[in-house]
């Protein structure tokens, strides 16, 4: 649990934009998701729950329909 919330902590230290932060391919790449190319709706996924963190809201929950990649984000 504490690796997961050193990387969410890493993301939200990408560049801003106004008032959110945005997630590139290329930064998830240097968190470890080599090879791996996320789909525009993977990204923003990963972007709301690094925002959630960041407001300090333990415990979300990313719920989504089924096959459309939540394990990689």
């Amino acid at each position: 649990m504490e690796y997961i919330l050193r990387q969410l902590n890493k993301l939200t230290k990408t560049k801003t934009t106004g008032d959110h932060f945005s997630i590139s391919q290329e930064y998830c790449q240097e968190l470890g998701l080599k090879n791996v190319a996320l789909r525009s709706h993977q990204l923003e996924g990963l972007k709301w729950l690094s925002e959630c963190h960041e407001r300090g809201q333990h415990g979300c929950i990313l719920g989504d329909e089924m096959g459309l990649g939540k394990t990689l984000q």
